[in-house]
């Protein structure tokens, strides 16, 4: 019987989500594979001579594939030494370490992004006010947006209406940590207002789309914020992009945020651990997506079949 561990980010205190259950069940019921589902947190990494996993001092023999379900937050990348372990076994595992790093720094997904010649939100990266002052005439606004290069969920975006407003918010942010790396952006204006588009890509292909609304006297769409969602047509233009957005962060599972604006759409970010209940509510009862996915990870015979 295939053999997946589903490595999760949820803290040891807190039970197992509904949908690893989910997953587990399916799993055995439909592909007749087997999901052992491992706590990120519970699990000891031994180095020496060789190298050992151990879950609640049991040590965990090999797997046919990973899944891993990283929400991290943390700027540094040692949260991920398990997945490395399983890397360094030549176990493929979705997504794969060096992928989730990249898009969990946004200044660095935006430079990949550039690379492709994707279409991306100006961007200023500074460090002091001074720079910021110096620089700011380089990109449109106001209105600005301000966010960390590696915050997410929308709860670390700062907007300022105006440019006294954007330094008041840059001086208080670098009192409180002048190591701080901030990008400030231009606010980007849907064609409709303070709608985004998330998109769910399975194999660097795109499959599933919502738009997200802002909730009332809110511009930060995210449903954890509020926001509220509803099943959306990609164009071909959309599609394409979306699908070079995902090869270019070599994610096997990602979702993609975008704006439709007047003069095409533009990316906001991309995210390794998309959370699934929007798109869910979106397309429920036509689609399962918690349905789609275990099939996609079942069926996964490497990145080497998606392309």
């Amino acid at each position: 019987m295939k053999k997946i561990a589903l490595v999760t980010c949820v803290l040891s205190e807190n039970p197992i989500p509904d949908f690893h259950l989910y997953f587990q069940r399916i799993a055995k019921e439909k592909h007749q594979v087997q999901v052992d589902i491992y706590k990120n947190g519970e699990l000891c990494y031994v180095v020496g001579n060789e190298e050992k996993i151990l879950y609640r001092g049991v040590e965990i023999g090999d797997y046919d594939l990973i899944f891993n379900r990283f929400a991290i937050r943390s700027i540094h990348s040692a949260d991920y030494y398990v997945l490395r372990a399983f890397e360094n076994r030549n176990i493929p595992v979705i997504n794969p370490t060096y992928s989730i790093i990249k898009a969990k720094d946004k200044l660095l997904t935006l430079q990949i992004l550039m690379n492709h010649k994707l279409p991306i939100t100006p961007s200023l990266i500074v460090r002091n006010r001074q720079q910021l002052a110096d620089s700011i005439e380089n990109i449109q606004g106001p209105p600005y947006i301000i966010k960390n290069c590696f915050g997410s969920g929308g709860k670390n975006i700062l907007l300022a209406y105006d440019k006294p407003q954007l330094f008041a918010m840059f001086d208080y942010t670098w009192v409180r940590d002048r190591n701080a790396i901030l990008l400030v952006q231009p606010f980007v204006r849907s064609i409709e207002n303070h709608e985004d588009v998330r998109v769910i890509t399975l194999g660097h292909e795109t499959h599933y789309a919502m738009i997200r609304t802002a909730a009332h006297g809110e511009y930060r769409t995210n449903i954890a914020v509020g926001g509220q969602v509803r099943a959306t047509v990609l164009s071909d233009e959309e599609k394409n992009m979306c699908a070079t957005a995902a090869k270019a962060m070599n994610l096997s599972i990602c979702g993609i945020d975008f704006m439709r604006t007047k003069e095409g759409p533009v990316i906001l970010e991309v995210n390794s651990c998309p959370g699934l209940d929007g798109i869910s509510q979106a397309y429920d009862p036509e689609i399962s997506i918690f349905e789609k996915i275990v099939d996609f990870v079942c069926t996964y015979k490497g990145a080497s079949d998606e392309i």
